[in-house]
Formats: structure tokens, C-alpha cells, sequence
């Protein structure tokens, strides 16, 4: 079950994919000091209140009610949609910190490894507030690269459509 989920992810590319990433580097630093569990709430460099996770650039904008201009639609040169996904930390409904990825479905195995929350699936929108922001970190090595996955540890997410 366990490789199902992390080949879901992988295929899908909701890999938030880039170990320079701040997200990646905070949740690595968290399991390298033995810790498996993380809340996100203080761990950055910037104050939130709540971040967004979408694949879907209209419910991105949809939910900031201005067009987000970092998630950029594209094809390949042959014609295959270009995936991505973004992160996007808000404090008082204005973005101080994003991590927008993007993949190309013929580059999925050279992802490189990254971080995915256990519950996005492709084209929703998720809105997780700063106060239930705990997860179980769960790093797992695949084909693709290392894999860190956050599983909440209570229903803290909410499905946005």
C-alpha cells in the first residue's frame, strides 16, 4: 500500500520537487535531528496564517481572488501538459512565501526526490491553517529519489473547490 502511494505521487507530480527548497530542507533538517513528527506553525523564517496547495492555477486564483502569476501553464513539444503544483504561504490573505514546481510528464524519473502531503490529489485546491499544521514525516526512497512525505496527524485540511 505504502509503494502504491508514493507511485501515485510520483506519476501525478504532486511532488513538491527541489531539495534547494526551504519546505524540503526544514522537513529533512526535522528527520536528520531524529524527529518524525513536525508542526510547520514556527519552523520557517516568515509569519502565516494559513498556506494553500493546488495544482489547479484557476482555484489558485480563484481562492486568492487575484491571478497568481508563479504557476505557469505550458505544454512540451509534444503537446503533453506540463504538471506543476505550488505551495503558497499567506499571512492575513496576502502570499509571503510560494514554492511552485513544475514537471514535464516525459521527465518524471529524474524528480530527484522532495516532499508531498499524503492527501493532494491532482486538480483540487487545499487551505491548511498555521494552528493544525502537524504532521508525521515519512521519508521513503523510490526509483524517483527520496521522497518526504507529511501525513496529518488530524484532519487540519481543508478541501477548497
Amino acid at each position: 500500500m505504502k509503494f502504491v502511494l508514493v507511485l501515485f505521487i510520483v506519476f501525478f507530480s504532486l511532488v513538491g520537487c527541489s531539495k534547494d527548497s526551504l519546505v524540503y530542507k526544514v522537513l529533512d533538517r526535522q528527520l536528520k535531528e531524529g524527529k518524525d513528527t513536525i508542526d510547520l506553525k514556527n519552523k520557517f523564517p516568515f509569519e502565516w496564517d494559513e498556506f494553500l496547495i493546488s495544482s489547479d492555477r484557476t482555484l489558485i486564483d480563484k481562492e486568492l481572488g487575484f491571478e497568481y502569476p508563479y504557476l505557469e501553464e505550458s505544454n512540451d513539444i509534444r503537446g503533453m501538459p506540463n504538471i506543476g503544483i505550488s505551495i503558497i504561504f499567506l499571512k492575513n490573505h496576502k502570499i509571503v512565501h510560494h514554492e511552485d514546481f513544475k514537471y514535464k510528464y516525459s521527465g518524471i524519473d529524474k524528480v530527484g526526490g522532495g516532499f508531498d502531503f499524503s492527501f493532494a490529489v491532482p486538480n483540487d485546491i487545499y487551505k491548511v491553517k498555521s494552528d493544525s499544521s502537524i504532521y508525521k514525516l515519512e521519508k521513503t526512497n523510490t526509483n524517483y529519489g527520496e521522497v518526504i512525505l507529511l501525513i496529518p496527524y488530524y484532519s487540519n485540511v481543508e478541501l477548497r473547490r
